[in-house]
């Protein structure tokens, strides 16, 4: 059983740092050549991300299973001196930043115009449509789940079983990098980007020791994309004009 459960978990980490990289270009590329002919492009692609994260970490979990561990090595533990009443209000007031910025996309023009030209780097995977929102909402609150997981839990724990004593800078590398390369569909731009708020994030999980902070925030992170693209997308409604990403949908 232990065998089998380190062959999976050996996997699972190949393939974030070989495979996620390759397959994740690939399908955004694919994505980019038929989002304008098939409305239905972007649906897929949320669909095969969120499935191929759930997959990941129920694999982990198999392993788990084969070759018990005690969760809170993976950080799925709460923090220490942080109630889950604090937790859930750390929620509260991220969903009301997000709110907030919907906001002001939808109604401050001068700002808006900001959030127009971040959006444009990423304008093939910005949802457009009720139904997409849904399932890009659904694919952020994923990410921030299976990622935060998969990249610091999952991932360190392995590192530290492989490499006993690493240090904690060659930790927060190792997940930025493998993170970073992950979102390598992103352009060299997304990969220092996402790189760098992965060694963020393996920093705060070294000093929490937990993962649900973390996983909102990250969430959090992802979810800003919807709230501005949404705001700005019904501003451009509310003057008649059908937003680019919108035409042919």
């Amino acid at each position: 059983m232990q065998s089998l459960a380190i062959a999976i978990q050996t996997a699972v980490v190949a393939y974030l740092v070989l495979g996620a990289p390759v397959l994740g270009k690939y399908l955004y590329e694919r994505l980019k050549l038929t989002r304008k002919s098939d409305p239905r492009a972007r649906f897929r692609f949320y669909r095969g991300a969120f499935l191929m994260e759930w997959l990941q970490v129920g694999l982990v979990g198999v392993s788990i299973l084969l070759e018990p561990q005690p969760l809170e090595r993976l950080g799925l533990k709460q923090v220490a001196g942080l109630s889950p009443s604090a937790t859930l209000a750390l929620g509260g007031i991220l969903l009301a930043v997000l709110v907030a910025m919907w906001l002001v996309a939808r109604y401050v023009a001068p700002l808006r115009v900001h959030y127009e030209r971040r959006l444009a780097r990423l304008e093939d995977l910005i949802p457009a449509t009720p139904g997409e929102r849904v399932q890009f909402g659904a694919l952020a609150i994923t990410a921030g789940i299976c990622e935060e997981f998969l990249f610091r839990g999952f991932l360190l724990f392995y590192v530290t079983q492989l490499v006993p004593g690493m240090p904690a800078a060659g930790l927060i590398l190792t997940s930025a990098a493998v993170f970073g390369m992950a979102h390598a569909y992103q352009g060299w731009s997304g990969v220092l980007a996402t790189g760098a708020m992965g060694g963020v994030m393996a920093f705060l999980y070294l000093q929490w020791g937990s993962l649900y902070p973390l996983m909102m925030l990250h969430a959090f992170s992802d979810l800003q994309a919807l709230a501005a693209s949404w705001g700005v997308q019904e501003a451009a409604r509310g003057r008649g004009v059908i937003p680019r990403a919108e035409e042919g949908c």
